[in-house]
C-alpha cells in the first residue's frame, strides 16, 4: 500500500484533500502577507491538479506559484461549497487550508467574484524558504526545534505529574460567556512565565505566582504541562473544544493582552522547548469529535462530520439523528 503522507507532501506542495465538488476546479489563492490586509489586488490564483496516485488529493508545487524566497504568504483554497444544501447553487468561497500550520484571524478572505461567491474564512500563513513551505507566524521566523537530546531525560509515562492549564479560563475579563461569568485568555507567553523566573507574564503583571521571581510550575514538581486545547478556534472565550484548525496553534493564545498581531507558532515552539529543557513533557489536549467553523465543513461536510457544527437538528447534507441534548462544552 502506498501512503499519501500529507505532511511530507506539504513541505513542497499546497495540498487539499478530498474536496466534495471539483467542478469548478479547486484552486490556490495566494499573496504576500501584510498585517491586517484588506487589499487582494496582487493575489494570484493557481489551479490545483489531481494527484496521479490519489484521486482524492489535489495539489500544486510551491515552486510553480511564483513565490519569493524568504517571504511569508497568506493563502486560501478556492472551492465549491461542499456544505450547501439542495437545491445547490454552486456557491464559491475561499477556505482556510484544513492542514494549515498558522492562522491569521486579522485577515478574512474576500468574497469571490463569481455570482454565487460567499464570504469565508481567515487566512492560512506559510513561509516559503529554500524551496520549502515552513511553519511561521507573521514575523517570518521559521520554527527552530532543538535536537531530541532533552527527550531522553523526561520521566516515563508511569511517573507523570500533570499540570493541566485551561488557558482560555484563567482570569476575569471583559466578555460575558454563555454561563454568565467573565473570563479571559492566557497566552503561550504567560505559560512560559511559569517556567522561567526572568520572564514577566504579559497578561498577568500582578499575579504573584508568576511574577515574584518564581517559576511556579517548576516549584510544584509537575513534570507534564497539558494545555487544554491549544489548537486554533474562533471561540475566543470558551473552553476550547470548538476547534477550527487542528494543525495550527490558537491565534489568540499567541497575542497577549494589548497586542494585535499573533506570534502563536513561535511562542508555542518556545514553550515546548522550555518544557523539555526542564524535564517536563508537553501534552496536547484535543477532542477530534467536536469542531466549530472548521474548513472541512465547507470542503467536504459529509465525510468530515463533527458534532458541534450541527448539534440540535438534522443537517440537510448528511441525515443524522440529532443528539438528545447539545454537547456541553
Amino acid at each position: 500500500m502506498v501512503l499519501a503522507q500529507l505532511l511530507i507532501r506539504k513541505k513542497t506542495k499546497f495540498v487539499l484533500w478530498r474536496p466534495r465538488f471539483t467542478d469548478p476546479q479547486p484552486a490556490l489563492f495566494i499573496g504576500k502577507h501584510v498585517p491586517n490586509c484588506k487589499d487582494f489586488e496582487n493575489f494570484t490564483t493557481h489551479l490545483l491538479q489531481p494527484s496521479s496516485q490519489f484521486p482524492d488529493l489535489w495539489e500544486i508545487e510551491a515552486s510553480d506559484c511564483g513565490l519569493t524566497d524568504g517571504q511569508v504568504y497568506c493563502y486560501w483554497f478556492k472551492v465549491c461549497n461542499g456544505n450547501e444544501p439542495p437545491p445547490r447553487t454552486e456557491q464559491v468561497l475561499y477556505v482556510t487550508d484544513p492542514l494549515a500550520y498558522s492562522i491569521d484571524r486579522n485577515i478574512s478572505a474576500p468574497v469571490p467574484s463569481e455570482a454565487n461567491g460567499i464570504l469565508s474564512q481567515p487566512a492560512s500563513l506559510i513561509l516559503y524558504k529554500g524551496g520549502e513551505l515552513l511553519p511561521t507566524d507573521y514575523t517570518g521566523l521559521s520554527v527552530n526545534l532543538e535536537s531530541n537530546a532533552y527527550l531522553a531525560n523526561l520521566k516515563p509515562n508511569n511517573s507523570t505529574v500533570i499540570y493541566e492549564l485551561p488557558t482560555r479560563w484563567v482570569k476575569k475579563g471583559s466578555d460575558i460567556n454563555y454561563i454568565g461569568k467573565t473570563v479571559g485568555v492566557g497566552s503561550f507567553k504567560d505559560c512560559l512565565a511559569l517556567l522561567d523566573k526572568s520572564i514577566t507574564a504579559p497578561s498577568f503583571p500582578d499575579l504573584d505566582e508568576i511574577n515574584e521571581k518564581s517559576a511556579h510550575l517548576l516549584e510544584l514538581g509537575a513534570n507534564v504541562l497539558e494545555l487544554l486545547p491549544p489548537e486554533d478556534s474562533s471561540q475566543v472565550r470558551e473552553w476550547g473544544y470548538g476547534t477550527a484548525n487542528y494543525f495550527a496553534p490558537d491565534f489568540d493564545l499567541g497575542r497577549p493582552d494589548n497586542e494585535d498581531q499573533s506570534t502563536a507558532v513561535n511562542d508555542l515552539s518556545t514553550l515546548i522547548q522550555k518544557c523539555h529543557r526542564n524535564g517536563i513533557r508537553f501534552y496536547l489536549d484535543a477532542v477530534m469529535a467536536f469542531s466549530f467553523d472548521n474548513p472541512q465543513f465547507y470542503v467536504n461536510f459529509p465525510d468530515f462530520f463533527t458534532n458541534v457544527t450541527v448539534f440540535g437538528g438534522k443537517h440537510p447534507c448528511y441525515e443524522l439523528p440529532p443528539p438528545s441534548k447539545p454537547p456541553q462544552i
